[in-house]
């Protein structure tokens, strides 16, 4: 796992770490926030509270713009335009999600 130095990015914890179609860096930490390091600065992206992915987070960019996040407590979520969405609905609240995967014809791998 991945220690961040201390300043804005606080005690987060790496989880994760995924590269994007357009050579960002994407991490899944341990609190439910979704980290982005582009254009050598982080950008922090945290769901509301009412919409909050579990923690242990771990993330898989698809070329749409699409982050898939996988957690250990509450499924599968997608993060698109700085919206969080669940993508398959409220029957698999609950669903352990270790590792994600996009193949070649874009379909994710749980």
């Amino acid at each position: 796992h991945l220690v961040w130095p201390d300043g804005d990015l606080g005690n987060r914890v790496g989880r994760s770490v995924s590269q994007d179609a357009f050579g960002a860096m994407w991490f899944g930490t341990s609190d439910r926030a979704i980290l982005r390091w582009r254009n050598a600065a982080f950008q922090v992206f945290e769901p509301p509270p009412s919409s909050t992915p579990g923690r242990d987070s771990v993330v898989c960019p698809g070329e749409d713009g699409r982050v898939w996040i996988g957690t250990v407590q509450d499924g599968v979520w997608c993060l698109q335009d700085g919206q969080f969405t669940r993508p398959f609905g409220p029957e698999e609240v609950g669903t352990v999600a270790r590792a994600l995967f996009l193949d070649s014809q874009r379909r994710l791998w749980i």
